[in-house]
């Protein structure tokens, strides 16, 4: 279980929840070289924190821009994979430090409803059985979001700030904002599925409210400029439209970002 985090060193929600989920396997904390807090997180959770190069992975990252901007989370998540691989794990969880809550959601007589998990170690193995049964590179969990107008979804190909990474299927994240979204769109259009299976949901507090994390790069690049990355990246897949209850949202059109197979009869 491998937490990206940066300055917040005394407020680690994720690891907290994970505990209480019923999580026994070991937890490391994914802090860059730069972190002003560093020492502190060192004092507080020893070699449990582990430091990464952050000007290195910022060397041979395609950021989609030339800001040089170091407050991003994308140098982490591609930190990762080497990390696991030096720990000598086959599979891992990547995840932000910032999780609420994990429930299991469920149908009951017509409503939708969910119940906090207590088994997080079943979870995870149930997780990564899924995953090798499909051969995902990477496979997520399921947001709230996901369940909006009391629909549940079971597959949703899209992953945010908690997935599970096979260490010899590396995916290489790019862009210095929604680094997950420009990722997951590549991917998929290429066959290399991304899913994420919604059974199980994830909370979080709302991106850059939170001080320390994001919460600079947030203030600097304003909502339509974080989504323009996508379209950039992907903009066969994606559009920004104007919403009605927010000012924006990302559009994606699942037809283009996720392959078809093409029934034996039209094939030519």
């Amino acid at each position: 279980m491998l937490i990206l985090t940066h300055g917040r060193p005394k407020e680690q929600k994720t690891l907290e929840l994970l505990r209480k989920s019923g999580y026994t396997g070991r937890i490391w904390l994914v802090v860059d070289d730069l972190d002003e807090t560093l020492d502190e997180y060192r004092r507080i959770y020893g070699d449990s924190v582990i430091v990464f190069d952050k000007q290195a992975y910022r060397e041979i990252t395609d950021t989609c821009d030339n800001t040089k901007n170091l407050a991003t989370v994308v140098y982490a998540r591609n930190a990762s994979y080497d990390i696991a691989d030096e720990l000598g794990l086959d599979y891992f969880v990547q995840c932000d430090d910032d999780i609420m809550s994990l429930a299991y959601r469920y149908r009951d007589k017509g409503k939708l409803k969910g119940l906090n998990v207590r088994d997080m170690d079943g979870v995870f193995e149930a997780y990564v059985e899924f995953m090798k049964a499909g051969d995902f590179p990477v496979l997520g969990f399921g947001a709230e979001i996901d369940t909006v107008g009391g629909r549940l979804k079971e597959v949703v190909f899209d992953l945010y700030q908690i997935f599970i990474c096979r260490t010899d299927r590396r995916v290489d994240f790019i862009g210095t904002v929604n680094e997950d979204t420009n990722t997951m769109c590549l991917l998929n259009s290429v066959g290399a599925l991304t899913p994420k299976v919604c059974t199980v949901q994830y909370s979080s507090d709302e991106r850059g409210t939170n001080k320390g994390g994001l919460s600079r790069l947030y203030t600097e690049f304003n909502e339509y400029l974080r989504m323009f990355y996508t379209v950039m990246v992907f903009p066969s897949g994606v559009k920004i439209s104007k919403g009605r209850t927010i000012e924006f949202s990302l559009k994606k059109s699942k037809n283009n970002i996720v392959p078809r197979i093409v029934r034996e009869d039209v094939k030519k």
